[in-house]
């Protein structure tokens, strides 16, 4: 085999490796872009959220605490902690819930998303003829005369 033959191979053996790994890397880059933007999406309302049931709690905190400072009743200050307590188990009752909805969420849409990507890459998965045409053939060596 001639020197221009082998270079010629070598040549359309590294063409052919780039393009199977365009096609890999395009074509996983998207979902995965989409994939992060719907999480976020998702996590904003949450967050969002969250940070009500943190503002609120600040809230009820100082008027209980001016409650305390004003009642002068024992009864009428256990009752004021009383409410307070509630409102602090509600305010945790809806975290843990939005937490447990959002891991859901997000298991759901990740599974779609494995699913999706498995597909996408399937479709644009180099066949097997391309795939031999990649692998670089080996290089023989003129023997030396001695």
């Amino acid at each position: 085999m001639s020197d221009t033959q082998e270079k010629y191979d070598l040549a359309q053996a590294q063409k052919a490796s780039v393009n199977f790994l365009g096609t890999v890397l395009n074509s996983g880059a998207d979902p995965l872009l989409r994939a992060q933007a719907d999480m976020l999406d998702s996590m904003e309302a949450v967050v969002t959220d969250w940070l009500q049931r943190r503002h609120d709690a600040v809230m009820e905190a100082r008027r209980l605490v001016a409650r305390l400072r004003g009642a002068s009743d024992p009864a009428e200050m256990l009752r004021a902690q009383q409410e307070w307590a509630s409102g602090a188990f509600q305010r945790f009752a809806a975290d843990a819930a939005a937490c447990q909805s959002m891991t859901m969420q997000l298991v759901e849409k990740s599974r779609r998303w494995v699913e999706q990507s498995t597909e996408e890459a399937a479709e644009s998965a180099p066949k097997p003829v391309e795939l031999a045409r990649a692998v670089p053939k080996p290089m023989r060596m003129a023997a030396k005369a001695e």
